[in-house]
């Protein structure tokens, strides 16, 4: 059972973070609107239609990349490319010296999933598969994202259900009990019996 001295910081911890998502994307939406004008201001100044705007900006993009080679890019892709999250997964497992059966058991994840992850590299788990077997694993929040990373995922910073996600991580909290206890409080589906 969780505290109410947790769940009241938990409380205030996702709604500081979802007001601090909603002044980022304020922000972010006042700089596009100066960009805007600024484009507006500057095609009046040269008496260019403003429809033709995107037209100039459409060239000169094309113009500067044309000379990109496909060779350059499967290199940048070879180089930047992770592991995957099989990989990354079972790399994980390893480094904690903790069995298969106990991470798809602490995650609430049937057998037969976990063998699916393991045998099928091309597998694509949900979010809250990736979730609940990090908690499994009691990763860190560093690692917790990096698995996300290479399923395709992250945590976003004004979703509710990642910022308790993240909370609970931050806080150390890695009982699945509790943590869907904490999602249940705020009317979320539960992590478990994931697919």
């Amino acid at each position: 059972m969780l505290s109410q001295n947790f769940l009241s910081g938990l409380r205030k911890f996702v709604e500081t973070k979802q007001r601090q998502a909603v002044d980022e994307a304020a922000r972010k939406k006042q700089k596009s609107f100066a960009a805007v004008c600024t484009r507006s201001l500057k095609a009046k100044l040269m008496d260019i239609p403003e429809n033709n705007q995107d037209n100039m900006e459409g060239e000169g993009l094309s113009t500067c990349h044309s000379g990109a080679s496909a060779a350059s890019l499967d290199s940048y892709i070879e180089r930047h490319k992770g592991p995957g999250f099989p990989k990354r997964l079972f790399a994980m497992i390893d480094e904690k010296g903790v069995s298969d059966s106990a991470v798809y058991h602490r995650a609430g994840i049937d057998r037969r999933l976990f063998s699916k992850i393991r045998s099928d590299p091309e597998y694509h788990p949900s979010k809250a598969t990736v979730i609940a077997l990090g908690i499994a694993l009691e990763a860190d929040l560093a690692e917790l994202e990096a698995l996300l990373s290479e399923a395709g995922y992250a945590l976003s910073g004004s979703e509710t259900f990642d910022l308790i996600i993240r909370y609970c991580v931050e806080q150390r909290v890695f009982d699945l009990d509790e943590i869907n206890e904490a999602l249940d409080n705020f009317q979320l589906k539960p992590l478990g019996g994931v697919a």
